[in-house]
């Protein structure tokens, strides 16, 4: 088998990808293997590849399975997979695919949805070129920036996938 665990090798999906396959199924819900009291739940998209005579293209079918701190989940890709969160202490997962006798992992860290939105918008103040757009994005900059308690700020993973074939 394998192994594949380096969290750079996780292939970020761009929102606007135009050759992705369709997701067709409903979010795939986790199940509890233990006792969890999550703050909440976040969708992630997970998909994989075939890199085949050096062309890269997505497959469907993969067998997947994600597993976390008390959860799990089984689906098939690509796939929209509902997880727990738990804020400040959410843990990565780890999905393991299989795809003609290849077997893959990899590990997918959670971010802070909450500080990515404040960084966003004060990537927005540069940017703005007008008085008016400065201060609609200088007033967003202080709500998201003031101090808070960073115990409730929200938490999530980004999509991920997994490449199979070549050595």
């Amino acid at each position: 088998m394998n192994w594949m665990t380096v969290p750079g090798m996780v292939t970020i999906m761009a929102l606007g990808a135009c050759q992705s396959t369709k997701i067709s199924q409903a979010p795939v819900p986790y199940e509890s293997t233990d006792r969890i009291s999550p703050a909440g739940v976040a969708d992630f998209k997970f998909r994989t590849y075939s890199k085949e005579s050096g062309e890269r293209k997505e497959v469907t079918g993969a067998s997947c399975k994600m597993t976390g701190q008390g959860f799990q989940s089984q689906f098939t890709s690509p796939a929209e997979v509902t997880v727990p969160v738990f804020g400040p202490k959410t843990k990565p997962v780890t999905v393991r695919c299989t795809y003609k006798d290849q077997t893959k992992k990899i590990a997918l860290k959670p971010y802070n949805k909450t500080e990515a939105k404040a960084k966003k918008s004060l990537t927005s103040l540069k940017s703005a070129t007008n008085v008016t757009g400065a201060v609609i994005a200088a007033a967003k900059i202080g709500v998201a920036m003031r101090p808070r308690d960073k115990s409730r700020d929200e938490y999530e993973y980004r999509s991920g996938s997994l490449t199979f074939g070549g050595k």
